[in-house]
């Protein structure tokens, strides 16, 4: 695991908290403000140039609509198989980043994420979601730099 600081970028584009940080991350590495993207995670990586998959705080691993599993560990085996992306960099709320490999991040998901379902509106499926950033979680990435 590596440990990072994020710049902000002038001019904050987005009201969304993940969406503002992956173009944080991408300026910080690039140099360069981009839009947040839209393509999927089988498909490409935020961060392409880097392979680097971007969370934060209460992070959503995948559309239920886009994954398959009914556990956790079933959809996160699923995610690690099929995902663009070679690494996962999760930033706090105080822009520190954190930056995983897929082994680390694995043990990350398990330790840290539970199973929801999507609302109504997006298909009712199941979907892994991160649970709000703590002193636990925190520690626990700090201890693995």
């Amino acid at each position: 695991m590596m440990y990072s600081k994020c710049k902000q970028v002038p001019n904050r584009q987005y009201s969304i908290e993940g969406m503002h940080k992956e173009q944080c991350l991408a300026y910080t590495l690039t140099g360069e403000i981009r839009k947040h993207d839209h393509i999927r995670y089988d498909k490409g990586s935020d961060i392409p140039e880097y392979d680097l998959s971007v969370k934060s705080a209460r992070f959503t691993l995948v559309s239920a609509n886009l994954i398959k599993g009914d556990t956790v560990a079933e959809q996160l085996a699923y995610y690690i198989e099929h995902t663009a992306s070679k690494q996962v960099a999760y930033i706090t709320k105080n822009y520190d980043v954190y930056t995983m490999n897929m082994v680390e991040f694995a043990e990350f998901v398990m330790e840290f994420c539970y199973m929801t379902t999507e609302s109504s509106k997006n298909g009712g499926g199941l979907k892994v979601v991160a649970k709000s950033e703590s002193k636990k979680m925190l520690q626990w990435l700090a201890d693995r730099v």
